[in-house]
């Protein structure tokens, strides 16, 4: 026979362990995945970005497991797990804005491989994190939602709305962070030094002078002010003597050389401390344009939350087939008495024991009801109207959370780079 609907919340431990134990894997597989189709060949903020829509879209399938965890949470656990998963981006991105455009430094290995190490110690240690909190937070819970949480949600869709108008406005007009290097206000083109030159031969760049020494075709560089002082750090060794573009800006006490025909980055000072230096992409972003993935990978993000608020959910749909049903009061001997005075008798085996408040679909019995009408057990749900309110404005607020998660989610490449942009 069947058995009542409910609307009781029945947290199952082991599969909620395994919905936070399946999360960081998807994200990692994603990571991967994106990381073989664009690593090798240094774009990273690419394969981060590709990684970032492939984990949204995982986790909006793991919903499926989630149901499995909590039956009427499964919405908000995944939304929960998948905001375990937001150091992952934000240290992809990272790693690409440490990226060097002009390296003054040998360099051994590179940060790819550190975060393949470390990437997965973040998912395991924040997915544990976030299973915690949905235990507790979620699972436990007697359901409770309401206006508020609807807020918080609201909120978070607004503001990843926002971040993203703000990264498509800074993509317009602006250069590449390597272009961006070539803008620099001062510009001078040195040629290459004549052999048998006194060393150093001494260039003015701005308020800077810059030397270099050469012995046959290979040359030191380095940065002093006037006058020449022997003892001032060069740079690194091993330049060829030709034809060099040098840029600065006084704003940034930075200048930059580069190779006249291959247009190769050498070396670069800050002319602050006279010292070489390296310059990163995140030196750059203020002036840079927004670069095109996080915009893809944002916008991505936005798309999939509209159809998770435009698509009710299945604990939605299962709860409106009860709106319009009937109040009645379960008794202890079967029967089911109506707020009109009326009894039905309620078809449920004998392992039934429920009394109290509970809602009858019409169609489960004539209409209108009348004495002796018997009801089958699958059109009864055990509970309130006002706790079928309470259950819909829940269901409501964990689709809301759920597509707050996949916006806030898929924003974080673009907000990380937003914030080295504003610094």
């Amino acid at each position: 026979m069947d058995a009542p609907a409910t609307l009781s919340i029945a947290p199952r431990g082991r599969w909620v362990a395994a919905l936070f134990a399946l999360s960081p894997l998807l994200s990692i597989a994603s990571g991967a995945l994106a990381f073989s189709l664009f690593a090798m060949r240094g774009t990273e903020i690419w394969y981060v970005s590709l990684a970032t829509a492939l984990t949204a879209i995982a986790h909006l399938l793991l919903v499926r497991v989630a149901k499995h965890a909590a039956p009427d949470r499964a919405l908000r656990v995944t939304a929960l797990a998948l905001l375990a998963q937001m150091p992952l981006p934000w240290l992809g991105t990272a790693l690409d804005l440490g990226q060097p455009l002009v390296s003054s430094h040998w360099r051994c290995g590179t940060g790819d491989i550190a975060f393949m190490l470390f990437s997965p110690i973040a998912a395991a240690f924040t997915a544990t994190l976030a299973g915690l909190v949905a235990w507790f937070l979620v699972a436990r819970s007697a359901g409770s939602a309401g206006a508020f949480s609807k807020l918080r949600a609201g909120a978070v869709l607004a503001l990843s709305v926002a971040v993203f108008a703000l990264g498509l406005s800074r993509a317009v007009g602006r250069p590449s962070p390597d272009e961006a290097l070539r803008q620099l206000p001062v510009h001078v083109t040195l040629a290459p030094v004549p052999e048998g030159t006194p060393a150093p031969q001494m260039d003015a760049v701005g308020r800077d002078l810059l030397w270099r020494t050469c012995h046959g075709d290979d040359c030191s560089l380095g940065l002093t002010p006037a006058p020449f002082v022997a003892r001032t750090e060069s740079g690194r060794s091993g330049h060829a003597n030709t034809a060099l573009d040098v840029w600065s800006d006084p704003a940034l006490h930075l200048l930059v050389v580069a190779t006249a025909d291959a247009h190769r980055w050498i070396i670069a000072f800050d002319t602050r401390e006279r010292r070489a230096v390296d310059v990163l992409k995140r030196t750059m972003a203020p002036r840079s344009a927004t670069p095109l993935p996080t915009l893809i990978a944002a916008g991505f993000g936005l798309l999939l939350a509209l159809g998770v608020i435009a698509r009710r959910s299945d604990r939605e749909r299962a709860l409106s087939i009860w709106r319009g049903a009937r109040e009645a009061t379960a008794t202890a001997d079967g029967s089911l008495r109506f707020t009109d005075g009326t009894l039905a008798t309620w078809q449920r085996d004998g392992s039934e024991t429920y009394t109290g408040p509970v809602l009858v679909r019409a169609e489960g019995s004539a209409t209108p009801f009348r004495e002796a009408v018997s009801v089958r057990s699958n059109d009864v749900l055990t509970g309130s109207a006002e706790a079928l309110t309470r259950a819909l404005d829940v269901a409501r607020a964990d689709r809301l959370a759920l597509a707050a998660a996949v916006a806030l989610f898929s924003v974080v490449p673009l907000s990380t780079w937003l914030v080295a942009a504003f610094r």
